[in-house]
């Protein structure tokens, strides 16, 4: 199937391996539009997968969660205003990477744009990418903290 024939719904579809690898379906090549829609904010499942099912230890996991997420954002703003890339890679990263245990997928998605975009030394379009970074974030916090 040619890429101008997949239906947008698939397209932006993320596989059941997502909340492990942070990647779409797909050629990898390009990110979903996250905003306003696609992955759910926590894939639950998977969040408690990955603590073997003990909602103790989710527990702990999120309230660090709660806690350092928003603090990288705040260094990775700091790094892309300041033109690091590399900083901000790594930041991003990180954030990807705290995401990911806590199975944040919107969260995920557009970190690892970020991360890419900086990788590639595009800071604009890292740049470009933080109020959308910001607003997924503050969803993930309003999620974490009703749960």
């Amino acid at each position: 199937m040619s890429r101008n024939s997949k239906s947008e719904q698939e397209r932006l579809s993320v596989d059941e391996n997502s909340a492990h690898t942070g990647h779409q379906r797909g050629d990898g090549g390009e990110q979903p539009e996250v905003a306003g829609g696609g992955p759910p904010v926590i894939d639950w499942e998977a969040a408690m997968e990955h603590v073997g099912d003990d909602k103790e230890l989710f527990e702990a996991v999120k309230e660090s969660a709660l806690e350092e997420i928003p603090r990288l954002y705040s260094s990775l703003l700091s790094a892309i205003d300041s033109g690091q890339q590399v900083d901000a890679q790594r930041l991003a990263h990180t954030i990807k990477g705290a995401a990911r245990v806590i199975a944040a997928t919107k969260t995920m998605l557009v970190s690892e744009r970020i991360e890419q975009a900086s990788a590639k030394g595009d800071l604009d379009i890292a740049r470009d990418s933080l109020e959308e970074l910001n607003q997924v974030i503050e969803e993930l916090v309003k999620t974490l903290s009703e749960e």
